[in-house]
């Protein structure tokens, strides 16, 4: 029975090990698309409101403070989701004017 149990124990150990790691690949991907976006985006003077509600839901969805990130992909995802809040704002003053 004891075998069983440790059988079980090591296969969700397993499962939520391969989750960090496929979680961790989701937000490698979205941060290299969000980085190309980033550079599409401040070139760009006026952003349509659907685009906005887009890269919001990026930010908060693939934000490194919800995921487990290493070290030079936590950098990397701070970096591009401070460039992206800021083509964000700059859109919003430049709309307000």
């Amino acid at each position: 029975m004891k075998i069983v149990f440790a059988g079980i124990a090591i296969l969700l150990t397993a499962n939520v090990t391969g989750v960090g790691v496929e979680d961790r690949r989701l937000v490698e991907e979205a941060t290299a698309r969000m980085e190309r976006l980033a550079a599409k985006l401040e070139h760009t003077k006026k952003l349509a409101p659907e685009t906005v509600a887009a890269v919001s839901e990026l930010i908060d969805r693939y934000d490194c403070e919800h995921h487990s990130c290493g070290t030079v992909l936590e950098t990397r995802n701070h970096a591009v989701l401070i460039r992206l809040k800021r083509a964000l704002y700059v859109d919003e003053h430049t709309r307000s004017l």
